[in-house]
């Protein structure tokens, strides 16, 4: 274990030098004006949310203050952040700010998209995808703020009320946004098997959609002491080319064994051992056996956590109890409950599985909650509370949620099978 951390130290330095010097430069970029790059014009294919349909570009809007946000129907955090953009965009667009997200989903998946989520600013579709290769976008989401003079005063995840209102007074923005690098590790700054460490270089083979990225022609296992100080992410996924790759920043032991024997939240594990360490694990590996995608991750688990139990001499074990448990049942069936299967194409995001909402509620609560066989694998209609108001609403407010789906809450005594990991 001793040359792993101290490997590791070595890479992380690496590393928070090379986000150190990005967000100095992004600084002595926008604090002196004239060195703003111009914004580049954009092309846009398609345009909604405007009522005279009339695709607009940065010449027909000079003079404004441009908000554009790079989006995809897949991405979460982009649809999370909707409801918040409207409000913005509904208190500024008075004052010479325009909002207009850009994507490049297809044309049919955006018609379902739209009729289940709602987005009150521009929208404009990106088909050949020209304006995400000349803005250079890797992650989404992507804020740009477009001065009056058509610079770039602003590149980051989000845009907060506060931005808006210095743009409005400055033409710029003094200071970037705080933590921008952990931002874009959080929101996708590495893929199933990629080393987080190195996401800064940007050294992924080009592959095709879906396809998971990793440096080229590594394959590689790593399990050590993290050095960041809270988790960041993980991600998981098997390749067309039979490349499982499983990438962990930053976990504490309750939390890897959670992900790994695929349990709603870590209340299910116990830790009995001294051991708080935080742990990053990085797999990437071709398997041997012709197995579907769903064996393949269970055999790359079973190895990750016996590997990881072996070195640090520890057991888990499992533990039947009686406990008092949450269970949820729906009383009757509806169109906002449907299986995962009947979703159209695109709409995807409207909808949270109750797996999710199970996680939230027993990371509010400390209480266990069992999914009735009824709602196993279903997916709930999240119009009014989507997976960002999930994690910061009341546990009274999400079971009010619930109960307005028809899914209510009955406690009882039941018997569950829990975890607990011991020194050997």
């Amino acid at each position: 274990m001793r040359k792993i951390v101290l490997s590791s130290v070595i890479i992380v330095s690496l590393i928070i030098v090379s986000c150190s010097d990005k967000k100095n430069t992004a600084l002595q970029a926008i604090q002196e004006e004239n060195k703003m790059p111009k914004a580049i014009e954009f092309t846009l294919e398609g345009i909604y949310n405007k009522s005279d349909h009339k695709i607009p570009n940065l010449k027909s809007l000079e003079g404004k203050i441009v908000i554009l946000d790079f989006w995809a129907i897949w991405c979460g955090p982009c649809v999370a952040a909707f409801p918040r953009y409207n409000k913005l965009s509904a208190k500024y667009k008075d004052k010479g700010v325009q909002f207009i997200g850009i994507t490049d989903d297809p044309k049919e998946k955006l018609s379902n998209f739209f009729e289940k989520v709602e987005i009150d600013f521009w929208v404009g579709r990106d088909d050949d995808k020209q304006d995400f290769k000349n803005y250079e976008i890797i992650f989404r989401p992507t804020m740009i703020i477009i001065n009056r003079d058509g610079k770039i005063a602003y590149r980051g995840s989000s845009v907060t009320e506060a931005m808006i209102e210095e743009v409005l007074a400055t033409n710029t923005i003094a200071t970037p946004e705080k933590d921008e690098c952990l931002r874009e590790f959080k929101y996708g700054g590495f893929y199933p098997g990629a080393d987080p460490m190195y996401t800064g270089v940007f050294d992924f083979m080009n592959t095709k959609e879906n396809d998971i990225k990793v440096p080229k022609s590594i394959t590689q296992y790593i399990i050590r002491p993290s050095l960041n100080k809270k988790s960041i992410g993980y991600a998981y996924g098997v390749n067309k080319s039979g490349y499982v790759g499983i990438t962990y920043d930053g976990h504490k032991l309750i939390n890897l064994f959670q992900y790994m024997n695929n349990l709603s939240s870590p209340i299910w594990v116990k830790n009995k051992t001294t051991d708080t360490i935080s742990y990053d694990i990085i797999y990437y590996k071709k398997s041997e056996k012709n197995l579907t995608r769903e064996e393949n991750l269970k055999e790359a688990y079973k190895k990750i956590e016996k590997d990881l139990l072996d070195g640090l001499s520890m057991e888990l074990k499992t533990v039947k109890s009686i406990q008092e448990v949450n269970k949820l049942i729906i009383e009757k069936k509806n169109d906002d409950i449907i299986k995962p299967e009947d979703i159209e194409d695109g709409a995807q995001k409207a909808y949270t599985p109750m797996r999710y909402i199970v996680t939230q509620l027993e990371n509010k609560t400390g209480e266990y909650f069992i999914i009735d066989t009824s709602l196993q694998d279903m997916l709930v209609y999240n119009k009014g509370m989507n997976y960002k108001t999930l994690k910061t609403a009341e546990v009274s407010d999400i079971l009010d949620f619930l109960s307005k789906k028809g899914i209510n809450t009955i406690k009882k005594k039941e018997s569950i099978e829990t975890f607990e990991i011991t020194n050997k």
